[in-house]
């Protein structure tokens, strides 16, 4: 087993020995083009193999209307962050169905 492999199985038992009442949500953050898609595809598939119901979603699903995304213009970190996508949509549609 590789480097890479060895720490999804070790990070999939981290997550898996968590003792809660309800879904596990798992957030993975990083800048663009980071590889954040790959790794949590990666991990899915590691979490699935311990026979695990696994709901692998992406706030890349969540882009606001492009004449919204960028009041200030493309290079404006602000409207990145604030506008990009729709928060209230990721909270009302995927993280609030979620809770117990």
């Amino acid at each position: 087993m590789n480097v890479k492999n060895k720490f999804l199985v070790s990070l999939a038992k981290k997550l898996l020995s968590i003792d809660k009442q309800g879904p596990l949500l798992v957030g993975i953050d990083g800048v663009d083009g980071s590889g954040k898609t790959h790794f949590a595809t990666e991990l899915t598939s590691v979490l699935e193999s311990f026979d695990r119901s696994v709901l692998h979603s992406s706030i890349d699903y969540f882009h606001n209307p492009r004449i919204k995304r960028y009041p200030e213009g493309k290079s404006s970190a602000e409207s990145f962050f604030e506008e990009f996508f729709n928060y209230h949509a990721v909270k009302q549609k995927l993280l609030d169905p979620l809770k117990f």
